[in-house]
């Protein structure tokens, strides 16, 4: 099974500097047969000029989004919902990020209704948890549901501390989290970087990934520790 590179460029970057990292990308890097699976989520303006890009260069690169909205197709200014990124090719949807729940006061609630949405248009979903959400998160999600997704343990201390979690937290917590999701993919994200990614994705099913690889020549440093 391949292991997951989820790149979260968060508000970062214009067209022309995901253009500039796309046409630098090392097209050896990855292949078909790679142990790795590279997604990115960039901003929302700049999916559809990157899915382009993508196709033409037949980069080995999955692109997601960093959040859904809760809405169905209507009147919702300003909301982007799934129906808005059909024909996109947008394969994942990050949800539950630590940054939604703290700046934009998401609760459990929200969330799980927009994991709901997303799952209804076939979009994946990578649920984000910290250790205070996972209980009351994993208790509005419908068995069915919990099924289909991947979670990210997301712990705020490390999320652009550049202080990761030591790799025994990481699986202690693992264990808590495999009495609500047994089966699912377990990926972790929070400060990743070179010195600590192989460490990771030896006790885990991906990374989250974000300042570590928002530069071409930092996202190469980063595969060259674990290729």
């Amino acid at each position: 099974m391949q292991k997951t590179i989820l790149l979260n460029w968060k508000a970062n970057k214009n067209i022309l500097e995901a253009e500039y990292w796309l046409n630098n990308f090392p097209k050896n890097l990855l292949d078909k047969k790679s142990d790795f699976k590279l997604i990115i989520a960039p901003p929302l303006p700049l999916l559809s000029q990157m899915r382009r890009l993508i196709d033409h260069q037949q980069l080995p690169i999955s692109l997601a989004v960093q959040d859904i909205s809760a809405q169905k197709a209507g009147a919702y200014t300003g909301e982007v919902v799934a129906k808005n990124l059909e024909f996109l090719g947008v394969e994942m949807a990050i949800i539950g990020h630590s940054e939604r729940r703290r700046l934009f006061n998401e609760n459990c609630q929200l969330v799980a209704t927009k994991v709901q949405r997303a799952l209804e248009a076939d979009i994946g979903v990578v649920l984000c948890l910290d250790e205070p959400d996972f209980p009351e998160q994993a208790k509005l999600l419908t068995q069915q549901e919990r099924n289909k997704i991947s979670v990210a343990y997301e712990p705020v201390s490390a999320i652009g501390s550049g202080q990761a979690v030591a790799p025994p937290q990481v699986s202690k917590f693992f264990t808590k989290l495999r009495q609500y999701f047994p089966f699912n993919p377990l990926i972790y994200g929070g400060s990743v970087d070179p010195s600590n990614i192989k460490d990771f994705l030896a006790i885990s099913d991906g990374v989250l990934v974000s300042s570590a690889a928002l530069e071409i020549n930092d996202f190469v440093r980063l595969m060259q520790a674990i290729i």
